[in-house]
């Protein structure tokens, strides 16, 4: 079993689970996204849930307030889930968009539930804008982990791909990299990296792909942990990358070889990414789903996130259902799960995950291994 933050097994350290799967029986959820608020400050062009054609696009979509609505889940909703999820065994709570989650009138509340009332590790991925407020600062470091997506190493290029909604210029670079700094800071006098690791994101596209390399470097000295490099997921697929995909690649070998350290760590995965837009998937059993499920901000829940959004992975609303354990609890919704056919969708950037859940059932017993890092974060 690997021991990774990004490891493609976690899911098998979770025998029990493993083995009522192997049975044939339903099995509650490791991991939850949790999407407190689909409103963002920031217009992003390639934000998956507000890009024109794609399929997240599908049901995020307000008809009054068009592609950035002011949509959060109730407060009374969020507790019935965050109880819910103590109730399951759903020990891996990550709080993330959808919009941009410290934007919901009640973020605090639902760190401090999720975290002290209950004892579920919460991961918190963010734009970062908000983390000059010392109190959120505290919530997010105490989290098993944050991760700012910044997508850029100069202010231009940021302006680019993350602009204000309102589409003015902003001076918002400079304040995500203090902040940054600010929770590298919060982190080291509260806790320690094994409690808290810090990430920054880089989702590589077209108008950043050259400041790849700088990047790392730039996070890096702003006190990140770790960074993550993923690519842009557009209804191109990997034809987006035409052109400049082997530069872009090239970039990210050398920051990973220059810059990972013990301490510090460049998690390269771009050419899984542009592999994983290639096609459909080649197998049929999505097991991914039975660990990790996705709850909007619209109160639906959805399979996954590549799914979210979309009616092919629309499996019910916990508003209506009266929380999510009762919706999980419906025979027609683990029929939904069990049934499922991967081959339905038209990519998946899970499929390392799926791959190595198959491989592990087909063997007559899981394995036993050591807990890997995040095993709640599957």
């Amino acid at each position: 079993m690997s021991t990774g933050a990004y490891a493609d097994d976690k899911a098998l350290y979770w025998r029990e689970r493993m083995n009522d799967l192997r049975a044939g029986k339903p099995i509650y959820p490791v991991h939850l996204h949790l999407i407190p608020s689909d409103f963002c400050q920031l217009g992003c062009p390639g934000c998956a849930y507000r890009m024109e054609g794609y399929s997240s696009n599908q049901l995020f979509r307000d008809p009054v307030e068009g592609n950035n609505p002011k949509r959060f889940l109730p407060w009374h909703i969020l507790q019935r889930v965050v109880a819910d999820c103590a109730v399951m065994g759903t020990t891996g709570l990550e709080i993330t968009g959808g919009g941009e989650p410290t934007m919901h009138p009640r973020i605090l509340d639902l760190l401090k539930l999720a975290q002290d009332e209950y004892g579920l590790r919460t991961a918190l991925i963010t734009n970062g804008l908000t983390l000059h407020k010392k109190d959120l600062l505290y919530r997010a470091a105490k989290s098993a982990w944050a991760r700012i997506s910044i997508d850029a190493a100069t202010a231009a290029t940021y302006d680019r791909v993350r602009p204000n909604f309102q589409g003015n210029p902003s001076k918002n670079f400079d304040k995500v990299l203090a902040n940054l700094r600010s929770l590298r800071e919060m982190r080291d006098a509260i806790s320690s990296p094994a409690e808290c690791v810090i990430g920054a994101g880089f989702v590589v596209q077209r108008e950043n792909w050259r400041e790849i390399y700088e990047a790392v470097r730039l996070y890096r000295f702003y006190g990140a942990d770790n960074v993550r490099i993923s690519g842009l997921f557009t209804p191109a697929g990997d034809a987006y990358f035409s052109g400049w995909k082997d530069q872009a690649l090239e970039q990210e070998r050398n920051a990973v070889a220059d810059f990972t350290r013990s301490d510090f760590r460049v998690h390269g995965r771009l050419g899984e990414k542009l592999a994983d837009l290639h096609a459909p998937p080649d197998y049929k059993d999505c097991w991914y789903q039975r660990f990790t499920l996705y709850l909007g901000a619209d109160g639906n829940l959805y399979r996954c996130c590549v799914t979210s959004y979309n009616r092919l992975g629309l499996l019910g609303n916990v508003v209506e259902a009266g929380g999510l354990k009762a919706l999980l609890d419906r025979p027609e919704v683990q029929a939904a799960l069990r049934d499922f056919d991967a081959q339905s969708c038209p990519r998946c950037q899970f499929n390392d995950r799926n791959r190595a859940i198959a491989a592990a059932l087909a063997a007559p017993e899981a394995p036993a291994g050591d807990k890997p890092l995040h095993a709640e974060f599957v």
